[in-house]
């Protein structure tokens, strides 16, 4: 996602940037999301925590289920098919750590 793109995120969502809903907002919403998604691994692998990590790592990987639904939903292959291959990735990153936490 570009700056630009963060800036104008209103013409992602339903009704455009006519929407109730000012584009500021949903950037701010979308930039939350996304330092929170990114710090809560980070620390895990920080810390060592392997157990927190695969949870974290497999949360991450329903959320960009989500997205991929979304993308689905939308007819936008770039926008299913990128979270899906990633959302994968997320779960055998979690599968492999699974033998770290033993």
């Amino acid at each position: 996602m570009t700056v630009a793109a963060a800036a104008a995120t209103g013409a992602l969502i339903v009704g455009g940037l006519a929407s109730s809903e000012p584009s500021g907002s949903i950037a701010g919403y979308l930039t939350v999301r996304n330092a929170v998604l990114t710090a809560a691994p980070l620390t895990g692998l920080a810390l060592r925590s392997w157990p927190s990590l695969r949870v974290l790592l497999s949360v991450w990987a329903v959320v960009q289920a989500g997205d991929a639904a979304v993308g689905a939903a939308e007819g936008s292959v770039p926008r299913a098919g990128g979270p899906a291959v990633f959302g994968v990735a997320l779960l055998v990153a979690a599968w492999r750590l699974r033998l770290r936490a033993l």
